[in-house]
């Protein structure tokens, strides 16, 4: 019943609506990409570049002579696949260390703490570019990069879940019963953090897109040929008078796929929490 609720209250949500359509429309696009264009997104023919859009080629050539639209779709693959390898580093692993923390409290709460205030220290970009220069450029070290720099995120929004809900009856009930700590940790007190949890990972989903669009863009993500945004941003900037569809297309696929994510969340953190929304809605 509590499900059907927050489903009407997130129904009601229109950019909420509008933004979950328009992530899964980036999805299927590039999930489907193989069958959506018949052309390769690392074929090059040098005398098709900068070719205008014809009917073998429905957004026109790159530089390179390489099928546009082919790139762009192949390109929401590497994009998502770094959003969603980075964002499953991050909660894994902020999530352990903030429930952990939390539960135990002490000696270990403090090194956690203070670690995370140490990750906290540094410009989320700036420590990505920093862990990227001492294990390498690849788009292998960019999701890892990234998804470092965002486990402070969950470390702190799980630990404070963790000491408000450590307190409560049911806690204290369940460890009368002989409930382990891992027990106790596994089915009492993180099942009940998934609404913050799943509010927190679209947005944070939004930001590792947009970092590695930016680390490609940089030369530190996705490398050559690999199709990819923000690389696709960077070869482009050569090009703006001649061909400048070659920057508008993939600035507005990171457009709209952090805007997707961003109407989504608010409208998640909405229905998960009325309160809240009729806070906002106030303000």
């Amino acid at each position: 019943m509590g499900e059907y609720r927050v489903w009407l209250r997130f129904k009601r949500n229109r950019p909420g609506l509008v933004g979950g359509l328009l992530l899964l429309l980036v999805a299927v696009a590039a999930i489907t990409a193989p069958w959506l264009t018949p052309h390769s997104p690392t074929e090059a023919n040098l005398v098709r570049a900068f070719g205008p859009p014809s009917k073998h080629h429905s957004l026109g050539t790159d530089e390179l002579g390489r099928d546009l639209l082919s790139r762009l779709l192949y390109g929401g693959r590497v994009s998502l696949t770094m959003g969603i390898v980075s964002l499953g580093i991050s909660l894994t692993v902020g999530t352990a260390l903030g429930a952990m923390g939390a539960y135990c409290g002490g000696r270990l709460d403090n090194l956690i703490g203070r670690l995370m205030d140490m990750l906290l220290a540094f410009p989320p970009l700036l420590l990505a570019i920093a862990i990227i220069s001492l294990a390498g450029p690849g788009l292998t070290n960019a999701m890892i990069a990234v998804g470092v720099v965002q486990i402070p995120v969950f470390a702190r929004l799980i630990r404070g879940q963790i000491l408000i809900l450590k307190e409560q009856e049911f806690v204290i009930a369940a460890r009368a019963t002989g409930a382990t700590d891992l027990n106790m940790l596994v089915v009492h007190l993180l099942p009940n953090c998934l609404s913050p949890l799943i509010v927190q990972s679209t947005f944070v989903f939004a930001t590792a897109i947009l970092s590695a669009a930016m680390l490609g863009f940089l030369g530190l993500g996705a490398q050559p040929p690999s199709p990819e945004w923000g690389a696709m941003l960077s070869k482009a900037r050569g090009y703006l008078r001649v061909a400048p569809a070659l920057s508008i297309l993939p600035g507005l696929a990171i457009m709209m796929s952090v805007l997707s994510l961003n109407l989504l969340g608010d409208a998640l953190r909405d229905a998960l929490d009325p309160k809240l929304g009729a806070v906002r809605r106030q303000v």
